[in-house]
């Protein structure tokens, strides 16, 4: 093939258009390469048989080639412009890379022409991405702190009252028949008292203070379970269709978070139709590498089960794209919406140590990918629950120091406990119970006090009880979940603990347990 003066083996000029390490590419008025090194083609991952007296536009990418023509007219035009030109293309490999052009105007076998070194910066662009991802994390993370300290907050406020309720609506039930009127009513006022349970995991798992419940999961049997759930709640215009995998590898993460996160993506779909459609839930195992990684936001190579929810709505617009996650960031009107949802999945993603990408367009609908790690392990066999017998779970007059600063709550453990054969001697404050504790000459079977104390915390009483009695049962408790909690002295010092809000039958177990510990 012709090369012009480059082609010469003794041209100095030759050699180095050959040997520069970057691309350099010659092209014509009419936009044809007339000339290329070994480095242009593989930057551009395509031979010299496919570039010369081709189109250079065409290497490039679709929605970039009017602006690269628009280059180079300005540039045969002798305009005085900054003559640095970025774009990216797409190699026959699949491969995303990012260039850029620096021209000059040369004279070429009597005509005009245009030189360019071109440049492959993907590398650059990465890092300049990953550092900008970076430094919108820290912001989000500043801006996020105190929200997620009031959620924390109002979560144990919340957590402390429905215990008061659930728990004296469970004292009501239990002396009551199956048959009568009132029984249903309070299973009824029961049930709603969940539901307001429900928004309070909300709150946790927006302020990432939700304790997570991690075991061996299969995610087929998650996405079943709340699509029985929300089959009644979807609209009659919306269809729903589910495709699983059949050989879907299994996954280690909380269930119930998880769960969540599905009936948040249904709902987000739900609103994107409100004239009917259909939305699409799907699940499968992907395998991601390096390259694949390149132009996908956050991940990391490896192996993942990948859920997906689509729906045909009315799409996302560019602009709000960016603030979809943005916690209390919605275009429904607050009546209608709490702007938490997309939040929380993004969250509970993060949790798992996966991500969330979503590809979207006005008019064409949106589709949320939730990547989480694959995992080898198989889940456990869950057994059934036995049925909770009250005579199995009453006292014979055991005597326990309830220290709990709540009043509601206290009131609450007090009447139980007295009601199923325990005597109760009840406490506001550390001090309060050392004083009981010395009157009673340390005879108590048991201590069950609140972490989280007026003048102090539990596990100072809990030192000052064992110093004097070592053999005492102790049973810890609080609505906090984040470090007011202190989960990690619990477990070290082998503390049983319960989680408020908890119910009736869920005390009297968690009492006998550690009063036979």
């Amino acid at each position: 093939m012709k090369r012009g003066i480059f082609a010469l083996q003794d041209s100095s000029a030759g050699f180095l258009f050959e040997n520069i390490p970057i691309g350099a590419v010659i092209v014509a008025k009419d936009n044809r390469i007339i000339q290329s090194n070994k480095q242009i083609c593989e930057i551009f991952g395509s031979t010299e048989e496919e570039l010369i007296s081709h189109q250079l536009q065409e290497h490039v990418h679709l929605e970039d080639r009017n602006n690269l023509l628009n280059y180079y007219a300005r540039m045969f035009r002798g305009e005085q412009f900054n003559n640095l030109f970025s774009t990216y293309l797409v190699t026959k490999d699949g491969e995303t890379k990012w260039i850029t052009f620096n021209s000059l105007s040369i004279n070429w076998e009597g005509k005009s022409a245009i030189l360019s070194f071109v440049t492959d910066i993907t590398e650059l662009k990465h890092a300049q991405t990953e550092l900008g991802l970076i430094e919108h994390d820290i912001v989000q993370s500043q801006k996020m702190k105190s929200l997620r300290t009031l959620a924390g907050g109002i979560a144990h406020d919340f957590n402390n009252l429905l215990l008061a309720i659930i728990g004296n609506i469970d004292r009501a039930m239990i002396k009551m028949k199956k048959n009568d009127l009132a029984y249903d009513q309070l299973e009824q006022a029961k049930s709603a008292t969940f539901h307001a349970g429900g928004i309070i995991r909300q709150l946790l798992i927006f302020s990432q203070n939700q304790p997570m419940e991690s075991r061996i999961i299969n995610l087929n049997s998650v996405v079943d379970s709340v699509v029985k759930i929300i089959s009644g709640v979807i609209t009659s215009n919306i269809k729903t269709k589910v495709f699983i995998d059949p050989e879907l590898e299994n996954i280690n993460g909380d269930a119930r978070s998880i769960e969540q996160v599905i009936i948040n993506l249904i709902i987000n779909a739900q609103d994107a139709l409100p004239d009917g459609g259909t939305i699409i839930i799907k699940t499968q195992n992907i395998m991601l590498n390096e390259q694949q990684c390149r132009s996908i936001p956050k991940s990391k190579p490896g192996s993942y089960v990948l859920l997906s929810v689509e729906d045909t709505g009315s799409g996302i617009a560019e602009e709000i794209l960016p603030h979809i996650f943005d916690p209390f960031f919605s275009t429904k009107p607050l009546s209608m919406s709490t702007g938490l949802g997309l939040s929380i999945a993004y969250g509970v993603a993060k949790q798992h140590e996966g991500w969330i990408n979503v590809t979207s367009q006005p008019g064409k609908g949106s589709l949320f990918d939730v990547y989480f790690p694959a995992c080898l392990q198989e889940p456990e066999v869950e057994k059934e629950a036995e049925e909770f017998i009250l005579e199995s779970y009453k006292g014979a007059g055991q005597r326990i120091l309830v220290v709990e600063d709540e009043l509601h709550v206290r009131q609450f453990i007090t009447d139980l406990l007295s009601e199923n054969g325990y005597e109760v001697i009840e406490c506001i404050s550390i001090r309060e119970a050392v004083q009981q504790f010395e009157r009673l000459k340390g005879k108590i079977e048991l201590l069950f006090c609140d972490v989280v104390l007026p003048d102090g915390n539990a596990f100072e009483l809990a030192d000052i009880i064992r110093a004097r009695k070592p053999d005492c049962a102790i049973l810890l408790s609080s609505g906090y979940v984040d470090e007011k909690a202190q989960y990690n002295k619990i477990k070290e010092g082998g503390f049983l603990f319960l989680q408020k809000p908890y119910n009736a039958e869920e005390l009297l177990k968690f009492i006998k347990k550690a009063i036979e510990k």
